[in-house]
Parts: C-alpha cells; sequence; structure tokens
C-alpha cells in the first residue's frame, strides 16, 4: 500500500449538468418496505404485553386503584420497530471498451449498463434506501476520473437522468481505485446496510499497468477493504469469460454473468 499513489478526480455533482433534453423524464418512487428491526431508541409505553414493565404506568394503576378509579391495566412497554435502512452506490464502468455493442445486440453496453442503472435506481431508492449513482474511467494512476450522477439524497428525477442519458464511454477501467473511492464515501453514511454494486463489461485495466494480475489484485484488495468497513459488493457483467478474474474480486457468490444483454438489463 502507497500513500498518495493513485488521484482520484471528481469534479463538483453540478459541473456535469447538461441542459435539459426531450428525453428527461420523472421516475414515481415507491416508499414502503416491510423489513423492520428493533431501535432501542424508540420506546412503546402504556401496552398490555410487552418485553419489559411499565413503571409510570404502574405508579398510574396504583394511583388509581387507591381513589377508587378502575385502573387502566396497561402497565407493559417494548421498544419499537423501524424500516431498515441501506444506502446503495451503482458504480458503472465508463471506459472505452462500454462503447462496442454486445454480443448479438446493436446496443451498446453503456446502453445496457444505463438500463440497469435506471431499473435499480428508480426501484430502491426511497425513504429507507438511498441510492447514488457514479461512474468512473480511467487514464492512469494520476488520473481516475470519478463522477457523480446522482448523489444519495436527490430524487432520480429530470437532472439525474439526463446525466445517465449523456454519459459517454472512454479510457480506461482502473476499478480499485474507484471502489476504494466509493467506500469512502459510503463510509461516511449511516445506514443498516451499505452495498456497491458494480456495473462492468471487463476485467480492470488501465494504460500504465504492464502485469496482468495487478489491477486483479488491487481491486479484490479495495473489496476485501470494504467488506472490512462493513460494505457489501456485487457485481454485474456482460463478459462470458469474467469468471477467471471476477471470482477473485468479488468472490464466489457475489456477482453475476448475464449471457445476453435483455438478462442483463433485467437483474
Amino acid at each position: 500500500l502507497r500513500d498518495d499513489w493513485v488521484t482520484v478526480i471528481e469534479p463538483p455533482v453540478g459541473a456535469i449538468r447538461y441542459k435539459a433534453s426531450p428525453k428527461a423524464r420523472t421516475t414515481k418512487v415507491d416508499h414502503q418496505t416491510k423489513r423492520r428491526i428493533v431501535d432501542r431508541a424508540i420506546r412503546l409505553n402504556k401496552l398490555t404485553e410487552g418485553d419489559e414493565l411499565d413503571l409510570n404506568a404502574i405508579v398510574d394503576n396504583a394511583i388509581d386503584m387507591r381513589s377508587g378509579t378502575q385502573p387502566d391495566g396497561r402497565i407493559f412497554r417494548r421498544h419499537g420497530r423501524r424500516r431498515k435502512s441501506s444506502a446503495i452506490v451503482v458504480l458503472m464502468d465508463q471506459s472505452q471498451s462500454t462503447e462496442r455493442y454486445a454480443t448479438g445486440t446493436f446496443t451498446t453496453v453503456l446502453d445496457i449498463e444505463k438500463a440497469a442503472a435506471r431499473l435499480v435506481t428508480s426501484t430502491l431508492h426511497s425513504n429507507e434506501n438511498r441510492v447514488a449513482l457514479h461512474s468512473f474511467s480511467s487514464n492512469g494512476r494520476h488520473q481516475v476520473h470519478y463522477r457523480t450522477l446522482k448523489d444519495f439524497d436527490e430524487d432520480f428525477g429530470v437532472e439525474p437522468q439526463e446525466n445517465l442519458d449523456l454519459l459517454r464511454g472512454g479510457m480506461s477501467t482502473r476499478m480499485g481505485a474507484a471502489l476504494r473511492h466509493a467506500s469512502a464515501m459510503l463510509g461516511e453514511r449511516s445506514a443498516d446496510y451499505k452495498v456497491i454494486l458494480m456495473l462492468t463489461d471487463g476485467q480492470p485495466s488501465d494504460v500504465d499497468v504492464l502485469e496482468d494480475d495487478y489491477l486483479i489484485a488491487d481491486a479484490s484488495h479495495a473489496v476485501l477493504s470494504a467488506s472490512a468497513r462493513g460494505i457489501q459488493t456485487f457485481c454485474l457483467t456482460l463478459d462470458r469469460r469474467a469468471d477467471a478474474y471476477v471470482q477473485k474480486i468479488f468472490g464466489v457468490r457475489n456477482y453475476l454473468i448475464a449471457d445476453d444483454a435483455n438478462a442483463f438489463a433485467g437483474y
């Protein structure tokens, strides 16, 4: 590990805004979720049954009994439940290779990534699930370009969708640096679950790296470091030959190889 080895260049969010497009559209968000967890900061008092006694309710009942009034009888309390929260980074590979056509289609890999990113973001983003949409490409270790197309607390409305629609591919894929940067941003969030979803079409590569396995090992280390911080990573890829390297990076169960474009966009 070397300090200051890689430079990540991230423009301010407002710097990548584009002009309005006729294709811009709004997205309805479903804020409902059934997942709830116990929150000790929430207490429900004066219950007919519960996990512990409500001392204030017991005192009130004793006063009622001594004054000849019918006591309420609800003398228990328990901790309330709240919906689980999650922070998700959809991290898109926008390297030059994503501009190629997917096998057997006239659709570029990047367009398929956009469809998958739009589906994930519009489906999951809610009050409890905050989704950020990011992309990256690189031109050597001193130029890892990282873009925020949609921030965590931003609705997936007109401007974020314009940013996604007008995204173009270029340069290389220094995956480890992008994963570390996404992990650092997730580390600042407060959530029960923290997830990075990588959308890519191939293995890590960059113009200043000659060793075949270097960037694979680098990305693998970034995933392990994220895991140590409680951040899960998962990869969706269109590369049919990805088994050789994607398992080394993300682990045995944390990736999916789609056989065709429609399957990739549908997950």
